[in-house]
């Protein structure tokens, strides 16, 4: 009796032990869960600061972008050099495809119109569709004989209209139908539609009248 109450006294201790042991585990891993959730908490406002930091950065390039292309949107085709008009190109497609239903309309803008010798007024003026200056800048008798541009621009409207053109066949309004009064939204698909029809026509004109000078410059050629 008297040699095994101490062992029995020793597995208790022994118990006591390793639950003390397993306590002191609970706790540790306990206190690496809190340290964890503390240290993911105090990442969250810097998280938040680079997210913000982004967006701002990402903003002011967007703005920067807008000026460069509201820049050489205005400037005449024949000023702007080479690679100018092969990034109003591509800029212009990125801003039609971002935005379709305004690409087809012309926008207004303000410009000093000089009368007499000291006044200086303002009128309103019609600046072309983003659509219409690429259309202009496909056409060799506009941008100053430049057939480079013209193909890149004439390639780069296929894949702009192959992109905004519906799939279904649009049909203009007639007289008696723009007569009825109609929703906004009923008004400005019909406004819509009309535009892109038109740009589409002058797009189709530009390549019949590209592929017979083409045609004409090949029988020339065959005959000399």
């Amino acid at each position: 009796m008297e040699d095994s109450r101490p062992k029995k006294k020793a597995r208790k201790g022994g118990n006591r032990g390793s639950r003390a042991g397993a306590g002191g585990k609970m706790k540790q891993g306990g206190d690496r869960k809190h340290s964890s959730k503390h240290d993911a908490l105090s990442k969250r406002p810097a998280a938040a600061a680079n997210n913000i930091g982004s967006g701002r950065r990402h903003s002011q390039s967007r703005a920067a972008e807008a000026a460069a292309l509201e820049m050489l949107t205005d400037a005449p085709v024949s000023e702007l050099s080479p690679q100018q008009r092969l990034d109003l190109i591509a800029e212009l497609c990125e801003a039609v495809l971002e935005d379709p239903d305004s690409a087809f309309t012309s926008a207004k803008a303000m410009a000093p119109s000089v009368d007499g010798d000291d006044d200086c007024e303002e009128h309103v003026i019609r600046l072309p569709s983003k659509v219409r200056r690429i259309i202009d800048m496909a056409d060799p008798r506009l941008n100053g004989g430049d057939m480079s541009t013209a193909r890149l621009a004439m390639l780069s409207l296929l894949a702009v209209f192959r992109d905004v053109l519906p799939s279904y066949r649009i049909r203009l309004p007639t007289e008696a139908e723009r007569s009825v009064r109609v929703s906004k939204d009923v008004k400005k698909l019909w406004d819509y539609e009309r535009n892109l029809l038109e740009h589409y026509q002058s797009y189709l004109k530009l390549l019949e009248r590209t592929w017979g000078a083409s045609a004409k410059r090949l029988e020339v050629g065959d005959g000399a």
